[in-house]
Order: structure tokens, then sequence, then C-alpha cells
């Protein structure tokens, strides 16, 4: 049963465009916003955001963060504001995506993998099967549900995106991307991205 429903979700994929990538950053968040690609980068000492250029991969500004932080997940809300997750901190940074300096800080419980935003909520991701969803004034808690493919929980859900009314989620440890239904949490397509990078996943 589990391998029939694994065949029917297989979906495709090509590759469009490559373009270069420093290889001493631990990419947590990325999104394209306004023809850049805004970038956060974790592990203590070295978290920062960037904003790169997305044809060539160049650096073009980059904002290291405190120390005591490790940035995960990034999303935009508005032209003019950015969220940016911290792991285990259970702070979040509103970010001005012009200089990238922080101009406030909202508090969340527990970890901070991915976020995304669908147009009203903040959607989380925290390493668990859970998608949370958050009012973006205060990150407080509206909605929450629980990812599964088949009956099966879907665990270490990690960095989000939000298109075409669809949660994109990497899985974590794995070569994955899972197509999210974000009102049932049923997994509706699974996007084996191997060939991308054949050693292991992250």
């Amino acid at each position: 049963m589990i391998l029939q429903v694994l065949a029917v979700l297989a979906g495709a994929w090509s590759l469009v465009e490559m373009a270069g990538h420093d290889p001493g950053a631990y990419t947590q968040g990325l999104e394209l916003h306004e023809g850049f690609l805004y970038e956060s980068t974790g592990t203590y000492g070295r978290s920062s955001l960037r904003r790169t250029d997305p044809s060539t991969g160049e650096v073009l500004q980059l904002r290291r963060l405190p120390d005591s932080l490790f940035a995960e997940g990034l999303t935009f809300i508005s032209p003019e504001r950015m969220l940016v997750l911290t792991w285990r901190e259970g702070v979040v940074l509103a970010v001005d995506p012009v200089t990238l300096e922080t101009v406030d800080t909202l508090t969340i419980q527990g970890e901070g993998w991915g976020a995304c935003f669908d147009g009203e909520n903040v959607i989380r991701s925290d390493g668990s099967e859970i998608l949370r969803f958050h009012d973006p004034t205060n990150m407080r808690v509206t909605d929450s549900v629980r990812v599964t493919l088949a009956g099966i929980p879907q665990r270490n859900l990690n960095e989000l995106e939000f298109a075409r009314g669809t949660v994109w989620a990497n899985q974590w440890q794995s070569n994955r991307i899972l197509a999210i239904d974000p009102a049932s949490g049923d997994v509706l397509g699974i996007y084996d991205m191997s060939a991308l990078y054949p050693g292991s996943g992250s």
C-alpha cells in the first residue's frame, strides 16, 4: 500500500539553472525577493543574514548575528519586513531587508526550523511532524496541522516555502521535498532531489 502511494505521489522536476554558493555557509532560510536571494545561515558564532545575486551567487550584503543565536528559516511578510527564526532561543528577528538590521524581536515557544508566509499566517516547522500557524504581528499560534503520508507522520520538516496554495518542505537528513496541503496536512507529492547531490541529505 505504501509503495503504491509513493509511486502515485512521486513528483517530476527539472533543473533550470545553477549558480555558485559560499561552501562555508550553512544555509537555513532561503527566499527570492525582488530579484535578490535572501539567505539566513546557521551555527553558533557564525550565523548571518545575506543578500545575494541569484545569477552569480555573489554575496552583495552580509550581516553577522550575535554569537548566542543560531539562525534558522526566514520569510517575508511584507516588502519591508522579513522574519528570521532562531533554533532554540525562542527569538524571532524582524529584519529590514534593505539594511539587514533587526528592527524588532518576537518570541515563540519551541524550536524554530523553517518558516513561510501564506499571505495571512507565518507557518513554522520545528523538526516534528507539526506545522504551526502564527499571527505575523506577534507570532501567537493560531492553528496547527499534523503532516502525514498515508497516515504516517512525516517528521524532520525543515525549511518551508509557500507557492500555489501549497507548503513545500525539505525533509532534513533526506533528499526529499514534500508538497503539503496546509489545510489537512496531507502530503500531496514527494520530490526526490538525490540527482542534485548524491551524498546524504540535509
